[in-house]
């Protein structure tokens, strides 16, 4: 019978747990005879509430209960009056039951950017056991990749241009007491083409005998596109700014000089 008494960081016993285990010795074999007993903890107290992270202290007992068959009646059994205690064993655990945390996401999630080569990184942290480097996985668009991992935080960086598009990446990390985070996913999109405009209606060096003629012209963003950023537009007369007197729209712009 072994019995397991934990206490919290204030010296309380926050709960305490008995297990026993019978064995016999075989005719004629060892007169030693060893066992193996566990005692789980499932990180609760006595009323099955889950008890906070952080270090706790253990002591052990075993008690040894010795049987004796009743040679008249075989099928009962006579327990012996004495019984043998051994001196306790102490010790100390640290309960983690919490995941690690990531966080730092790079590229950001959602972002668009105009790199063929981004670099990928994001940062974890483990306030309990650890990170457990050996569980660090980093998958790119459902693809495990070599990256740099850390205690923490990790770095990849891609050898071949990504596809012009959306691209996922996913990180699984788990810490020294088993618990795994994960997978956390977030996505970026590569743009690296250029907009272009088109259909000018005022040709470049063209001649006009107009005094305000109307410009325009059609705005084209390459698929797959991540959208025109309207609020860069610039239009310039004669070097003066004059975006805010047009008409800017997704599909292009129109503009009619007032004198």
């Amino acid at each position: 019978r072994l019995t397991v008494k934990l206490s919290n960081a204030a010296g309380p016993v926050v709960r305490r747990i008995m297990a026993e285990i019978s064995a016999a010795r075989a005719p004629g074999g060892p007169k030693e005879l060893t066992v193996a007993l566990e005692v789980p903890w499932d990180g609760k107290d006595a009323a099955g509430q889950a008890l906070p992270d952080g270090p706790y202290a253990y002591g052990v007992t075993g008690e040894l209960v010795i049987f004796h068959l009743n040679k008249h009646d075989p099928k009962a059994v006579l327990q012996e009056f004495s019984k043998a205690t051994s001196n306790a064993l102490h010790g100390a655990l640290l309960l983690d039951a919490t995941v690690p945390a990531a966080f730092g996401f790079a590229p950001a999630d959602g972002s668009f950017v105009n790199l063929k080569r981004p670099a990928l990184a994001a940062s974890y942290h483990d306030a309990g056991s650890g990170i457990d480097l050996t569980t660090v996985r980093v998958l790119l668009d459902g693809q495990a990749v070599s990256a740099t991992a850390s205690s923490d935080g990790f770095v990849f960086q891609p050898t071949a241009d990504l596809a012009e598009g959306s691209h996922a990446v996913s990180l699984s990390v788990g810490d020294l007491a088993g618990n795994v985070l994960g997978p956390v996913t977030w996505s970026f999109f590569v743009d690296t083409q250029n907009p272009m405009v088109s259909g000018l209606s005022v040709a470049p060096k063209a001649i006009t005998n107009l005094r305000r003629p109307a410009c325009s012209g059609n705005f084209l963003d390459p698929e797959p596109s991540s959208g025109l950023n309207l609020s860069a537009v610039r239009l310039t007369l004669d070097g003066q700014e004059v975006a805010a007197q047009a008409v800017v729209s997704a599909t292009g712009f129109q503009f009619t000089p007032a004198a």
